[in-house]
């Protein structure tokens, strides 16, 4: 039974509270403002997103939401305790209003530090894909098709399977897709956590359902959504799993490294110089595609590339990255140090990107926090 409907007089005096409220929320409004514009404010040009990198992310970070939120009132509306509670059930699965989006928005939790670099990633990513899809690299290629129908099943399976993850990141339209399975597990059991509970405030705040009984609907659904979803294979793992195969059979070479760029098959890419300089994932992308020549040089020099390959590997992702004229000043140089730069030193260069991830990320944060080197 739902709750009486307010008076004319009970609304008024709600209204006359929320207008209470006005100081305080100017003054985060203000509060936030300032702050994003010092944040701004003392920005390099180089460090500043441009509007299309910013409306990327955000379309993406919305439908991620829009994604897990649909998920969870699917999985609430089928629960019995939620569907006696007919009004509630009502509004949970109707899909014209969004309902955690909003909440999560004014409260400011999905400023989530990981969250946001995987946004920065996949609107990297799709926007070096897109201007590398316009050059030419001049490179011999070995067709991974080839191999891979040459090969064992295991490898037939994990190509497959890479494929398939692959297929996620665009939608219909081509326009830039981060799906759920692509978020590092820890972010994305915050985000299922977090719209949860957003939905569950929904319901407390305007549905009174019986709370025990919803509560335990909302933890079921969030448990079971997690659940299924860590058996979904980010495709950074899928990746680093044809790497490591292709490393095992002998055919992980320069052509074939060659051949995922030329494609714009960047997850491959970089698991491919991550098996082949011994860094991880997240190191080897970092590294190669965030369009600094001389990281990019080095972690070829540490994989082993033969210099002409790598030249114009370097030569095509500063292109596609950066102005051409700051390109060519960064290309001359990088190339230079990669014909003086033994194999074997650059892998030792490279020893503090072998680090776990959590230790590394600590001496990254004390390295910002102290005004230290961090490496």
């Amino acid at each position: 039974m739902s709750d009486p409907v307010p008076s004319p007089a009970e609304k008024a005096a709600e209204r006359a509270l929320a207008l209470l409220a006005t100081p305080s929320r100017l003054a985060a409004v203000v509060r936030d403002r300032r702050n994003a514009a010092l944040i701004d404010l003392f920005r390099s040009d180089d460090q500043r997103l441009s509007e299309q990198q910013i409306s990327i992310m955000q379309r993406m970070m919305r439908r991620v939401i829009a994604s897990i939120e649909d998920d969870l009132r699917a999985r609430l509306v089928g629960d019995p305790s939620v569907a006696a509670e007919e009004e509630l059930a009502a509004s949970l699965a109707s899909d014209r209003v969004p309902i955690a989006m909003p909440i999560l928005e004014q409260s400011g939790l999905l400023r989530d530090t990981e969250f946001v670099a995987a946004l920065l990633r996949r609107s990297d990513s799709f926007l070096l894909q897109a201007r590398l899809g316009e050059i030419d690299i001049p490179v011999e290629t070995t067709t991974l098709s080839d191999l891979v129908d040459r090969a064992d099943s295991e490898l037939a399976e994990a190509a497959m399977a890479l494929l398939i993850a692959e297929s996620r990141s665009n939608d219909r339209f081509g326009d830039p897709v981060l799906a759920v399975a692509d978020l590092p597990v820890a972010v994305g059991t915050r985000l299922y956590w977090l719209i949860a509970a957003a939905l569950r405030e929904y319901g407390v705040r305007h549905h009174s359902p019986q709370m025990a009984a919803f509560d335990a609907a909302v933890e079921t659904a969030g448990e079971n959504a997690i659940e299924q979803h860590r058996d979904e294979e980010p495709v950074e793992t899928a990746a680093m799993r044809v790497a490591q195969l292709l490393d095992r059979g002998g055919q992980l070479d320069d052509s074939v490294l060659s051949e995922a760029m030329v494609n714009c098959r960047l997850a491959l890419y970089a698991a491919m110089l991550a098996m082949r300089a011994d860094i991880s994932f997240e190191a080897a992308w970092s590294m190669a595609l965030c369009g600094d020549a001389g990281s990019h040089a080095l972690v070829l020099r540490a994989a082993g590339a033969g210099a002409g390959i790598a030249h114009a590997l370097i030569d095509a992702v500063g292109r596609a990255s950066i102005p051409v004229m700051d390109h060519d000043i960064e290309a001359v140089g990088a190339i230079g140090d990669y014909e003086s730069l033994s194999s074997a030193d650059a892998k030792a260069a490279l020893y503090p990107w072998r680090f776990d991830r959590g230790y590394r990320r600590a001496i990254d944060a004390v390295a910002g926090v102290s005004g230290g080197a961090g490496q």
